[in-house]
This record gives C-alpha cells, sequence and structure tokens, in this order.
C-alpha cells in the first residue's frame, strides 16, 4: 500500500485497473491449476505421464506466442483480452468433463492456447504504460498483486478441496474469470493500434508473422539472451512448484491435507505481496544486475534445504525465502528486458519474449515428472535449487551499461516481411 502511495504520480488509472483483472484472474487460476495435478493423479497417472500432460498448455501456448504478440500491435486489445479469458472457460469446463486422457491433453493444449491470448496481450499493455525509468518498479507493483493472487488462491484451493471436492474448485474459477471479463469490459477501453480493424487470419498469412517474429530475436544480441536464458529459468523452477508441489504435499510425499498443501503452496509466493515493489525499486536505485543476482542466491539455497527437511515449520521458512529470492528476480529480469523493448513494437517484442518464458513451462513439468517418477518428488525441489546457484555465472555476464542498438535491423526486418 505504502508503494503505491509512493508512486502514485507515475500510476494510471489504466494500470492499477488491469492489476486488480489480473489480481482477479490469477486468483482464478491459481485455484484451477492447484487441482490439475491432483486429479490427473485420481485417473491412475503417473508422475511422467502427468508431467507431459501439463506441458502441453506452455507448449500450444508458446505456438500461438507469436501471431498474437504481432495482433496486440494491430487490433482491439480489449477484444484479445476477452477472448482469452472466455475461450479459458470453456476449456476447463471440458476438461474436467471428458474422461480420456487424449480428451483431457487436447483440453489442456487448447487451453493453453487461450491462457496465452489473455497472458500476452495484458503483458503487452503493461510495458506499453510503464515509463522506462520507473519500468521495474511498476512492474514491481503489478507482482505484487499477482503475488496476493498466489497466496490467496491456493489457500482457497485447499480448503475447498478438502470438504467440497474437485467441482468446487472449477466452478470458483469460472466465477472469478466471468468477474475479469465483466470488469474488462466496463473499465477497459477498446483501442484499435492501427487505423482500421484487421482480419486474424489475413495478417498471419500476408505478414508472415510466424518467422518475422522468429526473425526479430536477432534484435535481443548477446545480452537479451542471457536474460531470455534466465527467464527461462525463473518459469522452469516456477513450473516444478506449480506442477509438482500438488504432489509433494499427497500421499506419495508428505501425506499432508489439501488445507497443508495450500498453505505451503502459499508461501512460495507469499513475499512477493510486500517485497515485489520494493524489489523493484531496488533495482532501478541499486542496479538490477545486483538484486537479480542476490535473488538466485536466495531462491537456489532455500530450494535445497526445502528438499532437505520433512519438518513442516522448516519447509513452510524455506518456501518462504525461496519466494522471496524469485520475487528479488522477477521484476529486474522484466525491467531488464523491458529496457531492450522500449523503442520497439511492444506486441512483436512480447511474444518472441513469451517463448523463452513458456519453454520452461514445457520443459519444468516434464523434467519434475521424470525425476519424480525415478528419484521422487522430493529431489525435484533439490535439482531446481542447483540450476539456480549454476544459472547465477550466466548472470555475471549482464552488462548494464552496454547499450542496445537495434533500430538498423529493425527497419530491415520491417521492409523484408511488409
Amino acid at each position: 500500500m505504502f508503494s503505491l502511495i509512493k508512486h502514485k504520480k507515475e500510476l494510471s488509472p489504466t494500470f492499477l485497473t488491469l492489476c486488480i483483472i489480473s489480481f482477479i484472474w490469477l486468483t482464478g487460476d491459481t485455484i484451477l491449476e492447484f487441482i490439475f495435478p491432483t486429479y490427473l493423479e485420481k485417473i491412475g497417472l503417473s508422475f511422467f505421464a502427468i508431467g507431459v500432460l501439463l506441458s502441453l498448455p506452455s507448449l500450444f501456448g508458446m505456438i500461438i506466442d507469436l501471431p498474437i504478440g504481432d495482433l496486440n500491435d494491430r487490433i482491439s486489445r480489449k477484444k484479445l483480452m476477452i477472448t482469452g479469458l472466455v475461450g479459458s472457460i470453456i476449456l476447463a469446463s471440458f476438461i474436467f468433463t471428458v474422461k480420456s486422457v487424449i480428451l483431457i491433453g487436447i483440453g489442456l493444449a487448447l487451453w493453453g492456447a487461450f491462457y496465452q491470448i489473455w497472458r500476452v496481450t495484458r503483458d503487452t499493455y503493461l510495458v506499453a504504460i510503464t515509463k522506462p525509468e520507473f519500468r521495474s518498479t511498476m512492474f514491481g507493483i503489478d507482482s505484487a498483486f499477482l503475488s496476493l493472487a498466489l497466496t490467496i488462491g491456493p489457500l482457497i484451493a485447499g480448503i475447498t478441496l478438502s470438504y467440497f471436492g474437485i467441482i468446487s474448485n472449477l466452478i470458483l474459477y469460472i466465477l472469478f474469470l466471468i468477474i475479469a471479463i465483466v470488469t474488462i469490459s466496463l473499465m477497459i477501453k477498446s483501442k484499435n493500434h492501427h487505423k482500421i480493424e484487421v482480419e486474424i487470419g489475413r495478417v498471419i498469412k500476408n505478414d508472415k508473422i510466424f518467422l518475422k517474429s522468429i526473425q526479430y530475436l536477432k534484435l535481443f544480441g548477446h545480452q537479451g539472451f542471457i536474460l531470455l536464458f534466465l527467464s527461462f529459468i525463473y518459469t522452469m523452477t516456477e513450473s516444478f512448484v506449480i506442477t509438482m508441489e500438488p504432489l509433494f504435499y499427497g500421499p506419495n510425499g508428505l501425506n499432508l491435507s489439501p488445507t497443508l498443501g495450500g498453505l505451503i503452496f502459499a508461501m512460495f509466493f507469499l513475499p512477493g505481496i510486500l517485497l515485489s515493489q520494493p524489489s523493484g525499486w531496488l533495482g532501478d536505485k541499486f542496479g538490477k544486475k545486483l538484486i537479480l543476482i542476490i535473488g538466485m542466491v536466495i531462491s537456489g539455497i532455500s530450494l535445497i534445504a526445502f528438499s532437505a527437511t520433512i519438518n513442516i515449520k522448516i519447509i513452510l521458512i524455506s518456501a518462504f525465502f525461496t519466494a522471496a529470492g524469485t520475487t528479488l528476480m522477477y521484476p529486474n529480469v522484466k525491467g531488464l528486458i523491458g529496457d531492450i523493448l522500449y523503442k520497439h513494437k511492444k506486441g512483436e517484442f512480447i511474444g518472441s519474449v513469451s517463448v523463452f518464458s513458456d519453454l520452461g513451462y514445457i520443459i519444468g513439468p516434464i523434467l519434475g515428472g521424470l525425476i519424480a517418477q525415478f528419484f521422487g518428488v522430493r529431489k525435484i525441489f533439490l535439482i531446481a535449487g542447483i540450476i539456480f546457484i549454476l544459472s547465477i555465472i550466466v548472470a555475471l555476464f549482464i552488462n548494464t551499461k552496454k547499450e542496445f542498438h537495434g533500430t538498423t535491423l529493425l527497419a530491415e526486418l520491417n521492409n523484408t516481411y511488409k
């Protein structure tokens, strides 16, 4: 709350509205995702099969990142956001209606595509309405709203799952997304980013946006790819927690109740409520690279500690400090990437960045499933901690004094694909 008052001059009504909508959406989304692994385990699937199925939303989301990023620069973002949320409701309902593993896989894949339609559009808005000198601070405020949702959502999910069963979580998810849709409809103005509305199919065909967006990755350069790699590490580790923690607390792990499982899950995100905005502010003031590396050290050590104990108090404390570290990391990685994106078309670049983030969400569940299958669920968090520690070596090569130059190549790409 203090951060909102302190930076009220930099805050716009659109920014705050977007943060509130994001909070509503993510609370519902976390309630739903908390039960995905449990549901798949109940129908008799192995850890590896669960990991593969839970990677499908990110796989298909990654495929759609590129065209959606380009379309964000061309058509109404309001329409895209509503489309993503409505599609998510329909596909989530489908997943829990069918019994076939193949149909569940198809449902998860399509759900991931609509998830990305919403998320890429939301991220594009966020980059477009933030000033470069306050970008990490604004990302920090946004992250605080998201962390609040990620803390409340699992607590609600664990309690409702304990007392009312899986269907109650699905109903809550639908209600939260309906509220988000209504809020977008009432509070966000429809605005095209070209003079005329364009047909989506024609844009994809004529502009060759898949090839064009891949070519845009050249603009990131050596420094940019370091940041994309760190984004990948962040999302891969986050996917370990999201997809495997519900299995860790269950019969094949700690054998705790869903309520306690939800509490552990919530502790992985609780620090973000208070630390997200200060983390961005620290990055803007003392250097994004420094705060980023400090966060990686804290998370790596805490994940290793989390994997080495069965004491519930130490587990909760380790989860808390893991989240504290990633909270230092997230807004500063986003802020550094935002510095690269600022002078160029936001949607096309956000789509390209999302490809790397989604790779983490694809590989994370599969790798986590393999580790759990052969070594046990606990080893997932040990390996995640080791990965964080080793990735610090890569982060040391970030050169924050190097100015990004991509204007000439950008012009060449635009001319090539006109």
